[in-house]
């Protein structure tokens, strides 16, 4: 997986909170675990179309069984183009000959494994589309817009397992003017808008990322200069420098806040949880209510991305689902 990273601050400042300090926000890119601890070690996988079949299919405003083929082709594009499983198989033929949802026998999940040639299934098993018109209970769409709710679930199986080891569903909603659309068409811009949702519960994926950064003072000003462009080593020198320098306790506990900030945007977060629990400690009780408020909060955000990395190492490296 390719890996972006784009700091940059929101224009103008975002808190004043007094005369000479400012806080700023800066914003990042991590990667993010996915929800189902599908490991990287799965090699291969296969996407299968199981919707039913003979399912119907129902428009004017009625529940719509979306094509199956158009799903599964769209969900397996969006794997292979995350680049982390080794390999992905599409199926999609249906495989589900009924009117019904039917989930996979052991056996059937054995056969297609070894047919397809791969440890892992994912299978397409409802894809309902509900459209209606938007009749003022949103304010803020537009009068009369057609509006598409698309709840699409699918399981995960693995060879040799008695039964999915999972079964996901995500909920999606798409906004249409009056103008004809194709069916086809209509069922490819809702399958392409779901499958970001649904990848990211199979892979981790990048998400964008917002941190409040203490601006005040010229060496400040520097390293976020540096951060804007992407020289966060710099960044890191300089407030260093900064902390090592300044005697003022509550200028010093900022800088260690800010000296957190950046060590997680280097990745190392173990470090940023040192930091800013030195900056809670700098501080005492010389902050505001507002900046205990965000001390406090930043401090939940690394605990939570602590967590984070722990399951993404096993996601990366474990052989076996947890």
């Amino acid at each position: 997986m390719k890996r972006r990273i784009y700091p940059f601050t929101l224009i103008g400042i975002m808190v004043l909170l007094s005369a000479c300090n400012t806080l700023s926000m800066i914003s990042f890119e991590q990667l993010v675990p996915a929800k189902q601890n599908v490991p990287l070690s799965a090699q291969s996988i296969a996407v299968i179309n199981n919707l039913p079949e003979n399912g119907n299919l129902v428009g004017n405003g009625k529940e719509m069984v979306a094509y199956g083929k158009i799903g599964t082709e769209t969900l397996a594009k969006g794997l292979a183009e995350a680049e982390y499983f080794p390999e992905v198989v599409l199926c999609d033929a249906p495989v589900n000959a009924l009117s019904e949802r039917q989930d996979l026998t052991a056996e059937r999940v054995d056969s297609l494994c070894r047919a397809l040639q791969v440890e892992w299934l994912l299978t397409l098993d409802e894809f309902p589309v509900l459209v209606y018109e938007n009749k003022g209970q949103f304010p803020a769409v537009p009068y009369g817009l057609r509006v598409s709710e698309a709840q699409p679930q699918i399981s995960i199986y693995k060879a040799s397992h008695t039964s999915s080891i999972a079964r996901i569903a995500v909920n999606d909603t798409l906004y249409w003017g009056w103008e004809a659309v194709a069916l086809p068409t209509f069922f490819s811009e809702v399958a392409i808008n779901m499958t970001p949702r649904l990848v990211s519960q199979l892979v981790p994926t990048w998400k964008e990322v917002y941190r409040y950064f203490f601006e005040n003072g010229a060496t400040m000003r520097d390293v976020m200069i540096c951060l804007r462009e992407n020289d966060v080593e710099e960044a890191y020198k300089l407030c260093m420098n900064a902390y090592n320098t300044t005697k003022n306790e509550k200028s010093k506990a900022k800088i260690a806040y800010n000296m957190a900030v950046i060590n997680e945007r280097m990745g190392n977060i173990s470090t940023a949880c040192e930091w800013i629990e030195t900056a809670r400690k700098q501080a005492g009780g010389k902050l505001s209510a507002k900046e205990q408020s965000l001390f406090q909060e930043y401090k939940e955000q690394l605990t939570r991305r602590k967590a984070e990395e722990t399951t993404l190492r096993k996601q990366m490296a474990t052989p076996t689902l947890q």
